[in-house]
């Protein structure tokens, strides 16, 4: 697999921060970039069957990329409406990137006894990146200005090796026991260096060892574990749980040393259960636990400044988070009336989750982020952020959608409720915040079924949501997106077909100039030639009326804010396809497209328009 892709964006945003103690500190962004993509993939896979006891599976793959892309920006943060700091920067970078990786599994069913079985599945990769990026930056504080003219070289290694050994053993009829080990070692490295331009020698020869780092660490665990299943024809259940100690080693040599090495011992317990009392009926329960250990860029204790105004840098003292997971599904299908129903019901909490400890500088400061030993100078209005361990993350999610069809009219209904609730601790200036996202959503759907030569389909999402935060209550704030949607596919004559989608987006709520509301229309027009039907000549049309546009609202426990981007409009696109199949050669029936039923099509091709609102 091969793809080249490039791309050009420009966005606006605008961020409200949430301060203690003062509600009126904003932050607005322009920016214009562009990037140039390369990606090379490669898989393969090796399914043998050695003997009647015995197989192996084997999936090697490859994959390199390479990125280059610049960036200009012009920032300011503001204190009630007036000007604390100003930036324009030009940023570009060169990256390129190798992934080899590969999983291994052999299976043996032992003796004649079926559910007795032994099974090892080897896995490994390795990614290797190297990159360099040039930053020229001109800012402007309240006091002081500052130019910056940089080059940072960074060279970056990480590794997995990974095994899992299992072993199964029948107990009575329906029921299996399972014994498992598994070890994993992960280490990485990473070496970054910023050099400031020499106008003596004009080259980039000074070391900034504010912005230089250099740390190796290893992630490393294993563990083993019992679970017992038991199989009737109604209930599937199973249960179980493991026993991991994970070992956590950082290691900092440059500018100056300094080793981190932390232990972690954890039980995971896993539980799962699966009721069909007939088969119209189905209940399904999961509960899930694991542990996720920081990342590299998250552990290294090195300040990125391709924005000066929003610095961030990692924390070598972080620890391993521990996530628990719930989720209950419960589905009704009645056969005699063709009508479904669904719900879901989900939740997660994570215990020492890794957050962000946010500052944002009232005035001219110095700080000496955690773990660093190094002085970060932040002019007024500028934002450091760096990671940190906190606590109360959590994730609660209720879904409900309803469907029939409608006889009479010949059409199909489908209905859905949805309700959400989430919470992000961060510490901002000092102050612990906790910002809850609730948000209500529903959605209704009618889709024709008339004939074999029109189709069609009505649909509308709503969602309404609300921002929630406990350091600055007055901050609170709501906001609602909508989209409208009519979908058409219809056979005009023999071999020829017309597709068209119209979407209206709707959003209230949001920053004064984020509050839009626009029509994206895409159509085709197509026509089957050839004997056989063989070839197919299609006009695309993309946002007829000129008016995509994409925008986002942020939520995050320092801030929220509206982010606005530009997305390729109006365009046209003539396509020829051409099915080349042997005159022997059975034709095999293609899925129906874009939804449609009957092989009438519906509005595929080229990616351009888009859905809108991002």
């Amino acid at each position: 697999f091969f793809n080249r892709s490039s791309n050009t964006l420009n966005s606006s945003t605008f961020r409200q921060y949430v301060l203690p103690g003062q509600n009126s500190t904003t932050y607005s962004e322009g920016s214009q970039s562009g990037s140039t993509n390369y990606n090379h993939r490669a898989n393969f896979r090796l399914d043998q069957k050695i003997d009647s006891m015995t197989s192996v599976l084997f999936r090697p793959r490859l994959s390199w990329q390479q990125n280059d892309a610049n960036k200009t920006l012009q920032g300011v943060t503001a204190r009630e409406t007036s000007a604390q700091s100003q930036i324009n920067t030009l940023y570009q970078s060169g990256n390129r990137a190798i992934n080899p990786a590969g999983d291994l599994l052999l299976r043996r069913r032992l003796g004649h006894r079926a559910g007795r079985t032994l099974s090892l599945n080897l896995t490994g990769s390795y990614n290797t990146r190297t990159g360099n990026s040039v930053l020229n930056t001109m800012s402007v504080g309240s006091t002081s200005s500052t130019n910056l003219n940089q080059q940072a070289l960074l060279s970056q290694n990480s590794s997995n090796v990974g095994g899992n050994l299992a072993y199964t053993e029948p107990v009575g009829k329906h029921a299996q026991l399972q014994a498992n080990y598994s070890l994993n070692y992960a280490p990485n490295n990473s070496d970054k260096r910023t050099y400031d331009f020499n106008a003596g020698d004009q080259r980039y020869s000074r070391l900034d060892t504010a912005l230089s780092n250099v740390f190796d660490n290893y992630y490393l665990t294993q563990g083993g574990g019992l679970s017992y299943r038991y199989n009737v024809r109604k209930i599937q259940a199973s249960v179980g749980a493991s026993a991991q100690v994970a070992r956590l080693r950082g290691d900092q040599t440059f500018p100056r040393p300094g080793p981190v090495d932390y232990t972690f011992w954890n039980v995971l317990p896993q539980a799962n259960l699966m009721w069909r009392p007939d088969r119209e009926h189905n209940l399904r329960l999961f509960y899930r636990t694991s542990t996720n250990a920081p990342s590299i860029s998250q552990l290294q204790a090195v300040v990125n400044n391709s924005n000066p105004l929003q610095l961030t840098i990692g924390n070598p003292a972080l620890r391993q988070e521990y996530n628990h997971s719930l989720v209950a599904r419960y589905s009704v299908s009645k056969a005699a009336t063709s009508s479904n129903f669904f719900a879901l019901l989900s939740g997660s909490y994570t215990q020492n989750p890794i957050s962000n400890r946010t500052l944002v500088a009232i005035r001219d400061t110095t700080v000496v982020p955690t773990g660093t030993g190094e002085a970060v100078r932040l002019p007024a209005g500028a934002q450091l952020t760096q990671s940190t361990n906190l606590q109360q993350q959590y994730t609660v999610r209720a879904l409900g959608n309803y469907g029939r069809p409608i006889p009479a009219l010949k059409l199909n209904l489908n209905a859905s409720l949805g309700a959400s609730l989430s919470q992000n601790p961060g510490l901002v200036n000092q102050g612990l915040n906790y910002a809850r996202t609730p948000a209500l959503t529903g959605g209704l759907t009618v889709s024709s079924n008339i004939s074999e030569r029109l189709d069609f389909t009505l649909s509308s999402n709503s969602t309404k949501s609300y921002v929630r935060n406990t350091l600055s209550e007055q901050l609170n704030t709501n906001y609602f997106s909508q989209v409208s949607r009519l979908r058409l596919s219809w056979i005009v004559g023999p071999g020829i077909s017309f597709q068209t989608d119209v979407a209206h987006q709707l959003y209230r709520g949001l920053s004064s100039s984020y509050n839009q509301n626009y029509a994206l229309w895409n159509a085709s027009l197509g026509k089957k030639i050839f004997p056989g039907q063989r070839g197919e000549i299609k006009l695309y049309a993309f946002d007829l009326l000129k008016q995509n546009r994409a925008i986002q609202r942020n939520v995050t426990e320092a801030y929220y804010e509206d982010v606005q981007t530009t997305v390729l409009q109006r365009y046209f696109l003539l396509m020829f396809t051409y099915n080349i199949r042997s005159a022997n050669m059975t034709t095999i029936p293609t899925a129906p497209e874009g939804g449609g039923r009957r092989g009438r099509g519906g509005f595929d091709g080229p990616p351009g328009g888009g859905p809108p609102g991002g």
